[in-house]
């Protein structure tokens, strides 16, 4: 008889300068097991040095950000970690929010006015699906350009 498998843990960590939307994303997190938050970092800095030393698989990163790097840290976590996936989170429109998120190099985008709503919708999908998605990905609106 074989023992049933331990389900993996997807390491996740949140860069937010505020603690409203870092909430609203762990409350999310919350509601699912897979995931476990490694930290919340409150700028770009120590959100790298975070990525590099504790090496998560997910990454929200809350724009806009203290030290104004948002397109620098995203960068750089790529480049220190391909594998990672970072969502970017903030308060701007859905469809240019999908612009900006695409050219600063994320690899999704969710607004803060419907992260309660569709966070949840990402997560559920998140553990099955990592593996198949692109560098970019969307596969909860792949209508607005970044799946």
């Amino acid at each position: 008889m074989t023992k049933p498998q331990a389900q993996q843990l997807v390491k996740v960590l949140i860069i937010s300068m505020g603690m409203t939307l870092a909430e609203n994303i762990l409350e999310c997190l919350g509601q699912f097991e897979a995931f476990v938050v490694l930290d919340i970092c409150r700028n770009g800095v120590t959100g790298l040095k975070a990525i590099t030393s504790q090496l998560p698989e997910l990454v929200f990163i809350v724009a806009p950000l203290p030290d104004r790097m948002l397109g620098h840290v995203i960068k750089e976590a790529k480049r220190k970690h391909p594998e990672m996936r970072m969502i970017l989170v903030a308060d701007w429109t859905e469809f240019a929010g999908f612009a900006r998120a695409n050219q600063k190099g994320a690899d999704g985008f969710i607004s803060a006015r419907l992260l309660s709503r569709e966070l949840p919708l990402v997560l559920a999908q998140y553990p099955h699906l990592a593996a198949t998605w692109g560098r970019r990905f969307s596969p909860w609106k792949a209508g607005y350009g970044m799946a």
